[in-house]
């Protein structure tokens, strides 16, 4: 009985775990999951970017144009229909995660990977903020 009851437990503790709308739920080991969208500053109007380079780095990557020097990325990979993309094989560390090469003004995210962790990631490209250019 007190199996059973257990049981029950780990079960309505699973079913109950959600993630926020458009936060992609926590990866494997190391992984790096995310999406990029385009949004208002209010949050309206979000929609998916679809076919941009996104690239994992080891330093900053300012958003706009860089143009002398820039950072290479150690890892790139290109967003699906849905905006969603996906590193693995990562090593635990502390990784910047933006837009890679040319493509919408992003500002990047940092994101630590820990031994036997992944990590969730969405960029947002703001449609009416202003950006440097």
């Amino acid at each position: 009985m007190r199996f059973l009851a257990t049981a029950a437990l780990v079960i309505l503790a699973a079913c109950s775990t959600t993630t926020p709308p458009g936060v992609p739920p926590v990866p494997a080991a190391g992984m790096v999951t995310g999406r990029l969208v385009s949004q208002k500053s209010d949050g309206s109007d979000r929609a998916p970017i679809a076919g941009q380079a996104i690239g994992v780095f080891r330093r900053p990557v300012l958003p706009g144009k860089v143009i002398q020097n820039p950072p290479p990325p150690i890892a790139t990979t290109v967003t699906l229909d849905d905006g969603e993309f996906m590193f693995r094989g990562l090593a635990p560390g502390r990784y910047f995660i933006t837009v890679a090469g040319t493509g919408p003004v992003v500002p990047g995210r940092w994101v630590t990977l820990a031994p036997g962790h992944g990590v969730p990631v969405l960029l947002i490209q703001c449609t009416d903020c202003l950006t440097p250019r």
